[in-house]
């Protein structure tokens, strides 16, 4: 990958897709293999003299290395130039090759580019050095130190070292057939440290190949001993990764561990997932490749010659590269070398066999929205605030997640990414105790006051709701913000309303008297009732007294 691009191999030829949108740019079969150690890609590159405008500039570009160093641009895939070159080893903007010329070896350091530029194909005027060397390759190079490691199972070269600035030989040593490494795609060049597994099992840890590290610029042997858990800890993967000071291996008893380069000792082991009967081991083993960078670690479950029915359950995991905890881990699997772990511009590019596509795993965008009701409300009423959080990355934009999601991929939780994602890309069931994110709603009021009114969650929908009493009348500017996680960006929106004051309140109508005819009416209606009343009080007495 260089400058937002990515490259891969199919057999159609070499792919160049966007980073950012996953958008195939171009197609071609007159592009060398990318997976080639003879082939690199290369950022902008000046040449530049003391006075003056640079003479020469790159724009990114594919190198590729054979007799012939050809040049493509990383934009198209046009072939830009081919010059006269070497094999060896890319350390861009120079390669290291060897000659072998009437039996005497040579180390010539020669660059990519020349001055001036119309003198390209003038090979000796871009040799840096050309001295003798007794070596017979070279392994790595990093760190202004260029290393070759020569033992091997059935016959043993010396090892040795160099000083890329100068070509000055280090130190040179045969360390004999024992120190033969297990494969060669399994060691790796890690803080001056030259760490990988030996072929041969040490009889006195149950036959176990153990970890070793050499020091590439004294040659000494700093660690043999390391190994993991018998007996499956003996098979390691076939590649590594180094970062930080570590070593990381994943192997066939179910871990990856992380090696402290310079002493040996296991720093850490992490990513173990037990399956029962769903494998020969009871848990799922580790054989892809691995991979490192912005501290974090990917390695995903594989076995090195599986057969069908293959097993399920297998998963990418991301681990801390300084504790090993579990960050995160998702249904993934990629076969043996297939992985690839590609990591650029802070993303992890890798492929799936589950469904045969290509992902990219990264910091998500998001869209809010906020609307509020009643626009123009009076003071002593609520107002409703609602709206949407949305997944705004490029694959929520598939047929797919469309026809899924016609409103919009919802932005979750940390807690419910993993199901979610399966469900959403592939083909997973629905989580059923998915949550959303943190929605915060502030407003500034008539005072230009700032405050926040409410924290609400969004559904597992995206929807969120909160209502609030405005508390003095005017217009009210009101905000949406969702903060951001670890795995989205933030977002934010923003509405109006307006609060009008509420009108003064009615005072009660004052009873009206009521007229005197009104009284006198009443008095003499009550007078004539006593007056009756009294009148049969007396009938009933005189009636008693006969």
């Amino acid at each position: 990958a260089v400058d937002g691009l990515g490259f891969y191999d199919a057999i159609d030829g070499v792919h160049c897709v966007d980073l950012n949108t996953g958008e195939e740019l171009w197609v071609r079969t007159d592009v060398p293999s990318v997976r080639s150690s003879r082939t690199v890609t290369v950022p902008n590159l000046w040449t530049v003299r003391a006075q003056g405008p640079p003479v020469e500039a790159y724009n990114p570009v594919i190198m590729s290395l054979d007799n012939t160093l050809s040049v493509y641009s990383a934009w198209t895939g046009d072939l830009l130039f081919e010059v006269p070159g070497m094999r060896g080893l890319f350390d861009p903007p120079y390669v290291y090759s060897t000659q072998n010329i009437g039996g005497q070896s040579y180390l010539i350091k020669w660059s990519t580019f020349s001055l001036p530029a119309d003198d390209r194909s003038n090979f000796t005027q871009r040799i840096v050095y050309n001295v003798t060397y007794p070596l017979n390759g070279i392994t790595a190079i990093k760190d202004g130190v260029g290393f070759y490691f020569g033992s091997g199972y059935s016959s043993s070269r010396d090892s040795g070292a160099f000083d890329t600035e100068t070509g000055n030989i280090l130190w040179t040593k045969n360390f004999g057939n024992e120190y033969a490494s297990f494969t060669g795609s399994a060691a790796v060049l890690e803080d001056g440290v030259y760490v990988y597994p030996k072929y041969f099992g040490d009889p006195n840890q149950n036959g176990l190949r153990p970890l070793t590290g050499i020091d590439v610029k004294t040659g000494n042997v700093l660690f043999e001993h390391s190994i993991t858990s018998y007996p499956w800890g003996s098979f390691w993967t076939y590649s590594t990764s180094g970062a930080y000071g570590l070593a990381f291996y994943g192997t066939y008893d179910g871990y990856v561990h992380a090696f402290d380069v310079k002493t040996g000792d296991e720093a850490w082991k992490g990513g173990y997932r037990a399956v029962g009967y769903e494998t020969p081991y009871g848990y799922q083993p580790y054989f892809s490749s691995i991979a490192s960078a912005g501290g974090y670690v990917y390695a995903g479950n594989d076995e090195h010659s599986e057969q069908p029915p293959y097993y399920q359950g297998k998963r990418m995991w991301c681990l801390n590269a300084t504790t090993g905890e579990t960050v995160w881990n998702i249904a993934f699997w990629s076969p043996g070398f297939n992985m690839q772990g590609l990591i650029a511009d802070g993303k992890l590019i890798a492929t799936n066999y589950y469904d045969n596509r290509m992902y990219c795993f990264y910091k998500g965008q998001t869209a809010t929205s906020v609307m509020a009701s009643p626009k123009v409300s009076v003071q002593g009423s609520s107002v409703l605030v609602e709206g949407m959080v949305t997944d705004e990355s490029p694959a929520t934009k598939d047929d797919k997640a469309v026809a899924k999601f016609p409103n919009g991929v919802p932005a979750v939780s940390e807690d419910s990414m993993r199901t979610f994602m399966e469900y959403v890309y592939m083909q997973k069931s629905k989580p059923t105790n998915a949550t959303g994110v943190k929605v915060t709603i502030s407003v500034i009021d008539p005072n230009s006051n700032c405050y926040d009114v409410a924290t609400v969650t969004s559904g597992a929908d995206g929807f969120y709701s909160a209502a609030f009493d405005p508390p003095v009348p005017g217009k009210y500017t009101v905000y949406a913000t969702f903060s951001g996680s670890e795995s989205y960006w933030p977002s934010s929106a923003v509405t109006a309303i307006s609060v009008e004051e509420a009108p003064e309140p009615t005072a009660a109508p004052t009873p009206t008297p009521a007229p005197m005819t009104d009284t006198i009416v009443a008095g003499f209606g009550i007078g004539m009732i006593i007056a009756i009343v009294a009148i049969g009080l007396v009938i009933i007495l005189m009636l008693r007294k006969r």
